[in-house]
């Protein structure tokens, strides 16, 4: 019976670091870096090292095929992107782009069909 082979699960884990980009403090005076400091994310930034800090962001799926037929496929996905929820800026305080920061943790669904 081709309908036999129905369910089948897959599963991942993707788990991205980045050190952190640099930030553009250039000729800044103390008060500059004051006011820098006080902008939002500014928790998220390492100004001793000039750079945005480091970030682990993991990302979990899994996706399960409900119906296998001669005419095709049916099946679910879901994802929680940023699992852990952490906070984290890509850039900060750029002066051509502004700060960037990353987003919280998603939740996703899909179903999918396909047709032979």
């Amino acid at each position: 019976d081709y309908a036999a082979a129905n369910a089948f699960l897959d599963a991942t884990a993707q788990a991205r670091y980045a050190s952190g980009t640099p930030v553009e403090l250039g000729d800044l005076d103390e008060d500059d870096l004051e006011e820098l400091a006080e902008r939002p994310g500014a928790e998220l930034v390492d100004f001793d090292r000039g750079r945005v800090k480091p970030r682990l962001v993991v990302d979990l799926s899994a996706s399960l095929r409900l119906r296998r037929t001669a005419w095709g496929e049916i099946g679910i996905a879901a994802s929680v992107l940023n699992a852990f929820n952490r906070a984290y800026a890509f850039n900060f305080g750029n002066p051509f782009s502004g700060t960037h920061f990353g987003a919280p943790r998603q939740f996703r669904v899909d179903l999918s069909a396909s047709f032979r």
